[in-house]
C-alpha cells in the first residue's frame, strides 16, 4: 500500500508561496519533525469553503466553519483497487494521526508541559496575537486573500482591522503607564520605561 499526504495551506504573496499561518504551521511542524513526505496545496482564503465543501468536508461549529490546515491522506492498495481517502481538518487530529502512523521520533502528547505551555500562551500571548497576526496578516497575503481577510476579520472584531490594532496598542501603552517598569513590546523591540 502506498500513502500520499497533501497538506492544504494558505499561501503568502511571495513567489513561490511560503507558509506563514501559525495554525497551519502546527500541522506542518509535526510532519517536518517526523520526516513525513507531503505535498502542499495552496488555497486562498476566499476559496477555502468552496474547496473543502466540494470534497464533502462538513463545516465546523463556530464563527469559522471552514478552516485550514487540512490533511488529505490517500492510501492506495498494491493491487490497484480504489484508494481509501481520509481528511483531517484540525491540527490536533492531524498530529495524532501522523504520530500513530509515524511513531518515530516519539512525541509525548500527554506530557504536562504541553498544558503548561498552552496556559502561558493563552494568558500572555492571546491579546498580542490579535494585533500581531490578525492585523498584520494582510501584508503577507495575495490581494484576493488580503481583501477577504480584512472584510471577514473586521466583521468578527466589530471594527476595521486597523482600528483593532490601534486599540490594542493604546491598551498596551496605557497598561504600561500604570506599572512602573513593565516591558512594552514596540514593533519587536522591548522598551523599558520608568515614571
Amino acid at each position: 500500500m502506498s500513502t500520499k499526504y497533501v497538506l492544504f495551506d494558505i499561501p503568502s504573496n511571495s513567489n513561490p508561496p511560503t507558509c506563514w499561518s501559525p495554525n497551519t504551521w502546527k500541522a506542518r511542524g509535526i510532519m517536518n519533525y517526523k520526516g513525513v513526505p507531503y505535498e502542499t496545496e495552496w488555497v486562498e482564503y476566499p476559496d477555502i469553503k468552496v474547496r473543502l465543501a466540494a470534497m464533502g468536508i462538513p463545516p465546523k461549529d463556530g464563527d469559522i466553519p471552514y478552516t485550514l490546515p487540512m490533511l488529505k491522506v490517500t492510501m492506495t492498495p498494491a493491487d490497484g483497487s480504489d484508494p481509501d481517502i481520509k481528511y483531517f481538518t484540525d491540527s490536533a487530529d492531524i498530529a495524532k494521526y501522523i504520530h500513530e502512523n509515524h511513531p518515530d521520533p516519539d512525541i509525548d502528547f500527554d506530557d504536562k508541559v504541553n498544558e503548561e505551555v498552552l496556559e502561558v500562551v493563552q494568558k500572555f500571548l492571546s491579546d498580542p496575537f490579535g494585533s500581531l497576526v490578525l492585523c498584520e496578516a494582510p501584508k503577507v497575503l495575495p490581494e484576493r486573500s488580503a481583501e477577504y481577510f480584512r472584510e471577514t476579520r473586521s466583521r468578527w472584531m466589530g471594527m476595521p482591522v486597523e482600528e483593532y490594532k490601534q486599540r490594542d496598542w493604546d491598551r498596551e501603552v496605557q497598561g504600561a503607564a500604570e506599572e512602573e517598569r513593565r516591558p512594552i513590546h514596540a514593533r519587536g523591540t522591548i522598551v523599558l520605561h520608568r515614571y
